[in-house]
């Protein structure tokens, strides 16, 4: 199942409850942040971005926050992915505060390097 924000509720409950896995847009927390501040100068956990064909998408990495941010209100295995790309010219929403980059991310149950889940929800428009 996927979901924008609004997915951020019971229903990832209900869908574990019948092992269905989910991926939903993460809302912006105060937790997110002090994860965030963790690894905003390390380089080295940062990997290249990719876009559905293959190619790198310029300037974008992605990394996992989950050993970083409390998780507890979520169901076993939840994951939190994070993409930044470099800020471009209008109005940008972002996971966390920036003056570099603009931060989205989703929370999933599914298995896989954080790269390859980050394809399949930017895949479904949802990012």
């Amino acid at each position: 199942m996927r979901a924008g924000s609004a997915g951020c509720t019971d229903l990832v409950w209900h869908c574990r409850a019948r092992n269905v896995g989910f991926a939903v847009v993460a809302r912006s927390k105060r937790q997110h942040s002090c994860g965030f501040s963790a690894v905003v100068v390390d380089v080295e956990r940062w990997q290249p971005a990719v876009r559905q064909d293959g190619d790198e998408r310029r300037g974008a990495s992605v990394d996992e926050l989950t050993d970083l941010v409390d998780l507890s209100d979520w169901p076993a295995e939840t994951r939190l992915i994070v993409r930044r790309e470099p800020l471009h010219s209008g109005p940008q929403h972002s996971l966390f505060p920036s003056l570099m980059f603009r931060h989205r991310g989703h929370y999933t149950s599914a298995a896989g390097a954080a790269v390859d889940l980050d394809v399949l929800i930017c895949a479904h428009a949802l990012t």
